[in-house]
């Protein structure tokens, strides 16, 4: 990573310091499922403790940490450190001044708030996105190390290691039929007879999506905005096929993989927000996703520079950003301002 690289990473932490510290430090009782993982990390390092019996190094981490006097808030702590962590390390693909753009994407569309529920499949999440960063630099052992271990902790990372090979094989075609696939391909998911994916249902995990908002917001919103926005974002980028903006330390090739990679991954999200209409549990598997398009987006903010046309388009871009993050987040925004 250079140096350059590590700024825009700290700065990305450092805009997310807020919803870190509140993460961190929320009491028991906010989030899903936190106080029935307080109870369990009660008796953690207990005789009477059960190991789980497909996700045990979940469980080896609750006795580790509570073998060492280590309070609950202490394991939320470390919890959401290594999640926003990750986060922030995926903005190194970034440009410096669109790093707001990313984080306002993470917002609008509840990964971040999703901290507070996911804490599994947040920890997770942070070892796919590290393993998608050091994929990027060709570090494919690392990558499946941590798809290894994602799956002891939570099981259903593997299907987000197991769409993200599909990557590697869509990313040997041109960013310049992406436009088309997600135009086309991301709404029929909502309209297709989705009931084989109903064994997701099986895996019995309970879900809290965006705030525990009404079926609107889940069913229309959400996977409606998301798609807008991805699609307003390729049509930007559909004006020039390489992003210069992009900076890796490697070679051109490794730029236009990069780019590939982040291309597809933010269609892949498209796809599972828009089966979130359907089958509930996709928007779990989407928000490994987001990041992808946060990434995108903001190229496409960064893009225009010499065009009226372009500048033009950048505009109407940031002006719909701001208008989802308010459709979005209303339920929230509207609870803070009483």
């Amino acid at each position: 990573m250079t140096k350059t690289s590590y700024k825009r990473v700290f700065f990305a932490f450092f805009c997310l310091s807020p919803f870190f510290l509140l993460t961190a430090f929320r009491d028991y009782d906010v989030g899903v499922d936190t106080i029935t993982y307080f109870l369990e990390y009660q008796v953690a390092s207990t005789e009477s403790y059960t190991i789980r019996g497909t996700e045990p190094l979940f469980s080896y981490l609750l006795i580790v940490f509570n073998s060492l006097d280590i309070s609950f808030r202490g394991f939320l702590f470390f919890q959401s450190l290594i999640y926003y962590l990750s986060i922030s390390l995926l903005a190194s693909f970034v440009p410096q001044r669109t790093v707001i753009t990313y984080i306002l994407v993470m917002v609008s569309f509840g990964i971040l708030s999703f901290g507070f529920s996911g804490i599994r499949q947040s920890i997770a999440m942070s070892l796919f996105f590290v393993a998608v960063y050091l994929w990027a630099y060709r570090s494919y052992s690392w990558y499946l190390a941590l798809a290894f271990f994602a799956f002891f902790i939570h099981n259903t990372s593997l299907v987000a290691f197991f769409i993200f090979i599909f990557v590697l094989v869509a990313s040997k075609f041109s960013v310049r039929y992406l436009l088309l696939f997600v135009f086309l391909l991301s709404p029929v998911f909502s309209i297709l007879d989705l009931s084989g994916l109903n064994l997701f249902s099986d895996l019995s995990i309970k879900q809290n999506h965006y705030l525990q908002a009404d079926e609107d917001l889940l069913n229309f919103k959400v996977p409606s905005s998301f798609y807008f926005v991805l699609f307003i974002s390729f049509f930007i980028l559909a004006f020039k096929v390489k992003n210069r903006s992009l900076s890796v330390r490697e070679s051109a090739n490794t730029a236009e993989r990069v780019e590939r990679m982040v291309a597809w991954g933010a269609v892949i999200a498209a796809c599972f927000f828009w089966m979130a209409m359907s089958v509930r549990l996709t928007d779990r598997l989407a928000f490994y996703f987001v990041p992808f398009a946060g990434i995108l987006v903001s190229w496409a903010i960064n893009s225009p520079s010499r065009s009226y046309v372009k500048i033009a388009m950048k505009v109407l871009l940031l002006l719909i950003l701001g208008a989802v993050f308010v459709i979005v987040n209303e339920i929230l925004l509207f609870s803070i301002l009483g």
